[in-house]
């Protein structure tokens, strides 16, 4: 006879361990499909795809400006909390509920609409974007070009820098959105990863380009700089085309640029600072009949401030914009683009910002605009690639002097006034002609 055991609880544990756990969600039976065809049973998921490439990366927000403790800006969360002190009963003001409309669709901005805007507007929607991460640089280029006019206390807004680590559409992409053919601000554009020889040709498209970096962080032999490039780019610049405020031009690690490449950087007319560390330049000797002072390697922020101290002491004082300190009080130390900020405009006041004088004269700009923008052009730094380490030492050449430069613009001038008042008698003669 058998006896039946019941099972201990110890038993009961051990066996039921290693059992699936049952789902605690049910199955949704309405995902399935059934074809009727083949008799099979199958699922549909919708699967988000990928952005495979940067072409609207100007509309994506940035971090946020660097704008300084001292700047006493109204938000839109201070008016609210004015109106909850003073008790306020109803709804939101005009003002406030129009600005954040326009925060909400800032990306459909434009520059008639933001010219519409009165500057105490501007400086608090400006504000608004900033403490809340949605500076993107196309916000930047249209807020820059109005908030300098006025030299307000937002100097945040004199300079915009971004990083782009992985880059992942044609070089022209980046450039399109940089360019600006009225000189609203100015480019500063540093490369660390590989571009196709055409895409780089085409730099010569950035009209408004005062700073050029192309740094090769891989074999410096398979560089597609080159000598032949730097003339393509020379042609370009003697028929006055482009690179007009070209102002500094770093080349590091590409074996092909040789000492030949002087002759054609020679035909750049705004080009102070040439750099090319890691270049063929082994056991070069100076050329004296070229206009380029070589310096070796060195810090080209101290040669200038050499330079600057040896102008001082022979000449006076330099003359310096209006502004110029509180451009680099906004300034962040020890940022990617703060040593370019700084030359560039150690440059600008060396030379009185002749180049960027000419240039705007060339593109048929007034000159009262010319002298409110002279040393004062918002400047937009982009960096295409990884970030380089900050090397201070540079295989220097240096080219300061430009002879009779505001000789030259006082002509310019001058015969533009006087083409312009006889245009003004000739019409006058012709008007009082008919009467007659």
């Amino acid at each position: 006879m058998s006896v039946f055991h019941k099972p201990s609880r110890k038993w009961y544990i051990e066996t039921r361990k290693n059992r699936p756990k049952p789902s605690r969600f049910e199955r949704n039976h309405t995902d399935h499909r059934f074809d009727k065809a083949t008799g099979q049973i199958y699922t549909e998921t919708i699967v988000g795809s990928q952005v495979g490439d940067d072409k609207f990366w100007q509309h994506r927000p940035n971090i946020t400006p660097n704008i300084g403790h001292h700047e006493r800006t109204l938000d839109i969360a201070a008016l609210n909390q004015r109106q909850k002190k003073a008790n306020f009963k109803g709804t939101r003001s005009l003002l406030l509920t129009s600005l954040e409309g326009i925060v909400s669709n800032v990306y459909n901005l434009t520059s008639p609409l933001v010219e519409l805007l009165s500057p105490q507007l501007i400086e608090l929607l400006w504000k608004t974007l900033s403490e809340r991460s949605l500076v993107s640089f196309h916000v930047w280029s249209l807020f820059s070009d109005r908030l300098n006019e006025d030299h307000n206390s937002l100097k945040g807004i004199s300079r915009y820098s971004q990083i782009i680590n992985t880059p992942r559409s044609a070089l022209a992409t980046y450039t399109r959105a940089l360019t600006s053919i009225n000189f609203n601000f100015i480019t500063a554009l540093t490369i660390t990863i590989p571009f196709p020889l055409p895409d780089l040709v085409r730099l010569s498209e950035l009209v408004n380009l005062v700073a050029l970096e192309i740094i090769n962080n891989s074999d410096p032999c398979q560089s597609s700089v080159s000598d032949f490039l730097v003339k393509a780019w020379s042609l370009s610049a003697s028929n006055q085309e482009s690179f007009q405020i070209l102002r500094i031009l770093k080349l590091w690690y590409h074996r092909e640029i040789t000492p030949n490449s002087l002759e054609h950087i020679a035909r750049f007319p705004a080009l102070a600072i040439y750099d090319v560390r890691g270049c063929s330049f082994d056991g070069y000797k100076h050329q004296r009949n070229l206009d380029w002072n070589f310096k070796g390697i060195c810090d080209p922020l101290i040669k200038l401030e050499k330079y600057m101290n040896e102008r001082v002491n022979l000449n006076g004082s330099l003359s310096k914009p209006s502004d110029q300190k509180s451009h680099t009080d906004a300034v962040a130390p020890n940022s990617w683009d703060d040593k370019i900020y700084k030359l560039i405009h150690m440059i600008g006041q060396i030379r009185t910002d002749y180049d960027f004088q000419k240039a705007c004269f060339k593109v048929k700009t007034t000159s009262a605009y010319m002298k409110r923008r002279m040393g004062n052009a918002p400047l937009a730094c982009l960096s295409l690639g990884p970030a380089h380490p900050i090397v201070h030492k540079s295989l220097l050449f240096l080219k300061m002097e430009v002879s009779d430069q505001n000789d030259k613009i006082e002509m310019s001038l001058a015969s533009q006034q006087k083409v312009t008042r006889r245009k003004t008698k000739r019409k006058l003669h012709d008007l009082l002609g008919e009467f007659s």
